[in-house]
C-alpha cells in the first residue's frame, strides 16, 4: 500500500493538486514498514521536497532533498 499510496502522491503532484497529493503523501506515512526501512524513508523525503518545491516552500524542500540526499550516500544506491 505505501507504493499505492505515495504513487497517487506523486500523480496529483504532477497535475498541480497540492492538497490531494499532501493527503496521498501523508497516508503513505501512515503504512507499517517492516522491511527496507531506509529505502522507505528514502521515498518518503524526496516526496516531502517534491511536494514543498511544488508549493514554493524553498527552504523546506531543500531541507528534505539535503536529508534524502545524505540518506542516498548512506545506504548506497544498490539494486535489490
Amino acid at each position: 500500500m505505501f507504493y499505492a499510496y505515495s504513487e497517487l502522491g506523486t500523480f496529483y503532484l504532477k497535475k498541480g493538486i497540492l492538497d490531494s497529493a499532501k493527503t496521498y503523501f501523508e497516508l503513505s506515512e501512515t503504512i507499517e514498514i517492516t522491511i527496507n526501512v531506509k529505502e522507505f524513508e528514502l521515498i518518503k523525503l524526496l516526496n516531502t521536497a517534491d511536494y514543498y518545491l511544488a508549493d514554493r516552500e524553498f527552504d523546506r524542500s531543500h531541507s528534505n532533498a539535503q536529508r534524502a540526499y545524505l540518506l542516498a550516500k548512506k545506504i548506497g544506491n544498490k539494486e535489490r
